[in-house]
C-alpha cells in the first residue's frame, strides 16, 4: 500500500504481538505415579509425543498455555511449557516505511518499532507464575529456566492494517476488510486483527477472510 501510494494515519501503526515465554520441565514419573511402561513414546519420525493447551478465559487467566510432551535423549520426559499473554496495543509499536531504501524486492524498506510496556511487563511476570505453577505440577521447575523470548519470535503479528467500525484515524479497513475511501480495495491477513492476542493468530486471521470473501461476493 505505501509503494502504492495509498498511505492511511493508520498504516503500519498499532503492531501487535503476543509475548512468547519458553521453559522445559523433566516430569516426575514418580510424582504422577508412572512407570517405565507407562510414559509413551512419539509416533515414528514426529518430534512430540503429544500437544496441550491451556486457553487463555478473559480476567481471570488472560494467558495461552501450549505444553508439548517429548521424549528427550539424554534428558527423559520432558514437557515444553511455553505460555503467551497480551501485550498492549500502542501506536509506539508500528512499522515505519522508507520513501528512499527499498528491500531485495524493490518494496519501500521497512523499519520495526516495538518494546513493551511496563504494563506489559507486569502481565509477563503474571505469566511466568502461572507457567511455573503449571509445571510445578509434573516436576520440579527451575524459574531461572524460564525464558522471555524475543519480541518477533512468536511469528503472530497483528494490527499493521486493523480494522475498525469507523474511519478515525485508528485502522486502515472496516469490519468487512475494505481499506476507507476505496471501493474496491480488501485486505485479508493477521494484519486486520483489531485486539490483542494470546495465541496463534492464524485461525483468526484466516476466520476475518472469510468475512471479507464473503463481503467481495456481494460488490
Amino acid at each position: 500500500m505505501w509503494a502504492s501510494g495509498i498511505r492511511p494515519e493508520a498504516l503500519g501503526v498499532r503492531l501487535n504481538e503476543h509475548a512468547s515465554i519458553s521453559g522445559d520441565v523433566l516430569i516426575d514419573a514418580e510424582r504422577l505415579g508412572l512407570t517405565d511402561a507407562d510414559i509413551p513414546h512419539p509416533p515414528s519420525g514426529e518430534p512430540f509425543i503429544g500437544s496441550y493447551w491451556s486457553p487463555s478465559i478473559g480476567a481471570a487467566r488472560p494467558m495461552h498455555g501450549q505444553l508439548m510432551e517429548r521424549d528427550v535423549e539424554g534428558a527423559g520426559h520432558v514437557l515444553s511449557v511455553g505460555w503467551y499473554c497480551v501485550t498492549e496495543i500502542r501506536p509506539e509499536n508500528r512499522v515505519e516505511f522508507s520513501d528512499e531504501l527499498t528491500d531485495a524486492l524493490g518494496l519501500p524498506h521497512m523499519t520495526v518499532h516495538f518494546s513493551y510496556s511496563e504494563k506489559d511487563w507486569e502481565m509477563i511476570r503474571a505469566t511466568q507464575k502461572v507457567q511455573f505453577a503449571a509445571a510445578n505440577a509434573v516436576g520440579s521447575f527451575d524459574p531461572e529456566s524460564s525464558d522471555v523470548l524475543p519480541p518477533g519470535a512468536s511469528l503472530h503479528f497483528t494490527g499493521t492494517v486493523r480494522m475498525g467500525t469507523e474511519d478515525d484515524g485508528t485502522c486502515v479497513v472496516d469490519t468487512d476488510g475494505r481499506v476507507w475511501g476505496y471501493e474496491n480495495l480488501f485486505l485479508v491477513g493477521n494484519g486486520v486483527i483489531p485486539t490483542a492476542l494470546t495465541c496463534n493468530s492464524t485461525l483468526t486471521g484466516s476466520t476475518l477472510a472469510v468475512r471479507t470473501a464473503r463481503a467481495l461476493m456481494s460488490v
